[in-house]
């Protein structure tokens, strides 16, 4: 109670995850059982909303440092399974557990450990709900369809997501190229680390339990995010459609493959999620473009184009004009293009949502949806993603899931009103 008590008027509970994700960088503790590793600072917990500040503290264990110590830990408490056993410290993995708790037998302790980490992995889980509401709100009224055994994986999924960008794209990035390949670098090992089953801290926490609860999730489309980050790194021109894509998936199509083992599949098991990983991947790439015309103003304002060259010189469209702003025929035809590059690959991914599992349909459907109404905005702001934002209001988003849950039912009356009113 002291501790939450002193931090509490340093951080306020509301602080951007863009803090969050910069604070714990460098941050290393696992938490698992038996093995439990834990060293580095406490910063991250200062970024932390107060109710689950202290629940970090007890993931910290050994770490006695508090926020105002500047020094590094040089406690590190390292458990093996060889010695988990040993007559003289019977719970080394619990430094918090009191002279009381001590005598209880070695089960009635590990069903104490196994309690407070369930209740750090429930926190996690609510801030990793919190985070995907506040930044990712499309994302997240689709996503809350789902069933609470599948929503919250994929939140926490996003938020690994959002946390790599911001490795990137975060306050701290800019002019610091160098620092930000060390911190990606260091970001792939944790990668590793989380799919052994060792969290740094309490969000991937909740990853390391989504990557035990679905043994068909594999790394190597978090791997492949990084990469894409790295692209960011290299690279503000692409030069041909060819390069985009691959930027394309490796950013956004990765998501599709990270969370198509948690939506499942109607037909369960391997072959069937190998089938449906293309519509997955071509879904990634439209919601990927629609993003990238959506903030055409936004990125050049960083000097970034993602616009292939090859695409502006085909409609005679230059780079000092998009830098200035300028809105005539030529950038409305290519406008037109690229809107219909991204319905294209609306259009392809269209088949993947039948090979869905039937409670993941409409979820997906409905954010296929209010993202293709981003591009029916633009057209309606004829096409100015300068000093207009294309976005579909929440109320629009809300009135468009009927429709969304007709587009989904094969039989019965959803698919018999769909067919009276008329296919789009």
């Amino acid at each position: 109670k002291k501790l939450q008590t002193r931090w509490s008027g340093s951080t306020s509970s509301r602080r951007p995850v863009r803090m969050v994700v910069s604070r714990d960088i460098t941050e290393k503790a696992s938490v698992s059982f038996p093995t439990y590793c834990i060293s580095r600072s406490l910063a991250f917990v200062n970024g932390l909303p107060r109710d689950l500040r202290v629940c970090q503290l007890w993931m910290m264990l050994g770490l006695t440092a508090s926020h105002h110590c500047q020094e590094e830990p040089t406690k590190r408490l390292e458990m093996t399974e060889r010695n988990l056993g040993s007559s003289l410290d019977p719970v080394p993995w619990d430094t918090t557990a009191t002279s009381a708790v001590r005598k209880l037998s070695f089960s009635e302790q590990q069903h104490r450990f196994e309690t407070k980490r369930e209740r750090i992995l429930k926190k996690a889980y609510l801030e990793c709900k919190r985070i995907t509401a506040s930044y990712a709100k499309t994302f997240f009224l689709g996503t809350s369809l789902l069933s609470e055994e599948k929503r919250l994986p994929v939140w926490a999924i996003y938020v690994w997501c959002r946390r790599t960008d911001d490795i990137v794209d975060g306050p701290r990035a800019a002019g610091n190229d160098d620092e930000v390949r060390e911190v990606l670098a260091d970001w792939e090992k944790r990668i590793d680390e989380i799919f052994a089953g060792r969290a740094f801290d309490a969000l991937d926490l909740a990853l390391v339990d989504v990557v035990q609860k679905f043994p068909l999730l594999r790394s190597q489309p978090f791997f492949d995010m990084v990469e894409g980050m790295k692209m960011d790194l290299q690279k503000s021109r692409y030069e041909t459609w060819q390069e985009l894509y691959l930027y394309c998936y490796r950013v956004a199509a990765t998501v599709g493959l990270m969370t198509l083992p948690i939506m499942g599949t109607a037909t369960p098991g391997k072959a069937a999620l190998e089938e449906a990983k293309e519509p997955a991947i071509a879904l990634g790439i439209a919601l990927q473009i629609t993003n990238i015309l959506r903030d055409v103003g936004e990125d050049a304002g960083r000097g970034r184009i993602y616009i292939p060259k090859e695409d502006m010189e085909k409609f005679n469209y230059t780079e000092e004009e998009l830098f200035n702003g300028v809105i005539n025929e030529n950038y409305i035809d290519l406008m037109k293009f690229e809107i219909a590059r991204a319905r294209d690959y609306f259009q392809q991914a269209e088949a993947g949502i039948a090979m869905l599992a039937p409670d993941a349909r409409l979820p997906v459907r409905a954010s296929m949806d209010i993202y293709g109404g981003i591009l029916t905005q633009l057209e309606a702001n004829r096409y100015d993603n300068f000093t207009k934002r294309a976005y579909v209001t929440k109320a629009k988003k809300i009135s468009m899931l009927p429709l969304s849950w007709m587009r989904t039912v094969e039989d019965g009356p959803g698919a018999a009103l769909y067919n009276l009113l008329g296919r789009p």
